[in-house]
């Protein structure tokens, strides 16, 4: 409210006719229809109107500037990860770096914007507002912790500053090419500090350890741990790609035809060419699923480009990840396993699905209502849209430490081993194996009929 625009019904009212071309008489009008507050004109903060008393205050007159915002938004994600007796200064060189560094946070704070608003861009800012009904509600679903870090920003002033130390040594840099810091702080107004700093092992990272099926299962089962999947890509149309591979894809999982109510795709949100990354936060161990999904209540999908949302699991149905290696398979998040019959296979992608074929070239994203295993945005529940799109990144990351990854790695040895042993017990026991086969007349050249008891 403190930097928010107020304006009444009466200037409300006075835009509307503007805008239908209405000539108003401008004397009419009160002085306070519109009244911005600035900090240079008061004193005190208790001299500002709305701190005095904020009963019966209506929100619904209240707007913030989209830029302004933004840059609310984008210093919040900034300092995601300051903890209140760290240097501001230290902090600033070693997590964020020069101004245009900053700007990579500026760019994920219009995704932030984007769930409020699904018109603004970066060029558009100047020309949109965000009003508290747009605001509340994303706030609420979308970043419930985004303003964790302006309180631990206030709570720095408790240190003197002689106790204040380098956040370089307190804070685990994270060499990941989707988990970046300014990525990382999404996630965190997503998910909460504590769920993402500090906490995250990487298990497979597709840039370096190739994508392939087999790649990730080497990597990622065996982890006892819960896991967070990360994918990037950039939109496709059959128009932009004209690729063996995507027109094979098209053939694999048709383009969906269902689209009937409000489409974010109208205003360009996911034209061709836009970078979109989606996440799923997997509850249980990861296990080849092939006829059925895995999972539970704890999973969870979500989206943090070109708009942050989140899709909780539902109770209808339990499809929440599957991990299928018959191919053509792949990795999917809100419906079954793909199923084959004879010479045709057939994806089953629900309402909202996250689904990656099982060569990691493409991906698509549905979000065509309820009903399914996972709800529709609670911000946008009908809006329908699908973002098709070549994968340019893939990640894996495990919750929890050093021993979970030992413990990981020790099982894998164990199977190695397993697998080592029957396959030299079956070799040294061949011999004596026939020897008694053919005594007992089964193999061999032998007239007779075998022995008799």
């Amino acid at each position: 409210m403190s930097i928010a625009t107020y304006e009444s019904a009466g200037y409300l009212n006075k835009q509307k006719k503007e805008k239908e071309n209405v000539v108003v008489n401008d004397e009419d009008e009160e002085d306070e229809d519109l009244v911005m507050y600035s900090l240079e004109d008061v004193e005190a903060w208790d001299e500002f109107r709305v701190v005095r008393g904020l009963e019966g205050v209506d929100m619904g007159h209240y707007s913030v500037g989209a830029r302004d915002m933004c840059r609310l938004v984008a210093f919040l994600l900034a300092f995601s990860n300051y903890l209140p007796h760290e240097s501001v200064d230290l902090y600033i060189q070693s997590h964020v770096g020069t101004p245009r560094d900053f700007e990579r946070y500026f760019a994920r704070a219009i995704d932030v914007l984007r769930t409020m608003n699904p018109n603004i861009t970066m060029e558009t800012l100047d020309e949109h507002k965000i009003s508290y009904g747009q605001f509340k509600p994303a706030l609420d679903v979308t970043f419930p912790y985004l303003f964790g870090s302006l309180g631990r920003v206030f709570d720095q002033f408790l240190y003197a500053t002689k106790d204040k130390k380098d956040s370089s040594a307190l804070t685990e840099h994270v060499n990941s090419k989707l988990l970046h810091g300014p990525q990382m702080a999404q996630l965190c107004a997503l998910l909460g500090h504590d769920q993402v700093y500090g906490k995250l092992m990487r298990l497979y990272m597709g840039s370096e350890m190739g994508y392939s099926m087999r790649s990730f299962e080497s990597k990622v089962f065996k982890w006892a741990a819960p896991t967070l999947v990360i994918v990037s890509g950039t939109v496709v149309s059959p128009e932009s790609d004209h690729s063996a591979m995507r027109k094979a894809f098209d053939q694999l999982i048709p383009p969906t035809r269902m689209l009937k109510g409000k489409k974010l795709t109208e205003g360009g949100l996911f034209r061709p060419g836009t970078r979109v990354v989606f996440g799923a936060v997997v509850d249980n161990p990861w296990k080849v699923s092939n006829k059925e999904a895995f999972g539970d209540g704890g999973c969870l999908l979500f989206q943090l480009s070109p708009m942050q949302d989140v899709y909780p699991p539902s109770r209808i149905k339990k499809n929440y990840a599957y991990f299928c290696n018959v191919s053509p398979g792949g990795v999917g998040f809100g419906s079954p396993p793909p199923k084959t019959v004879g010479s045709r296979t057939t994806y089953r992608c629900d309402n909202v699905s996250l689904t990656l074929e099982e060569s990691f070239e493409y991906g698509t994203f549905r979000h065509l209502g309820g009903g399914g295993s996972f709800h529709q945005s609670m911000v946008h529940p009908q809006a329908e849209y699908e973002a098709r799109f070549a994968i340019t990144g893939l990640e894996v990351w495990g919750y929890g430490g050093k021993d979970d990854l030992d413990e990981q790695k020790k099982k894998w040895e164990w199977e190695e081993r397993e697998a080592q042993y029957r396959q030299n017990v079956n070799i040294g026991n061949y011999e004596d194996n026939r020897a008694l086969l053919e005594m007992a007349g089964l193999v061999g050249n032998h007239a007779s009929s075998g022995g008799s008891v």
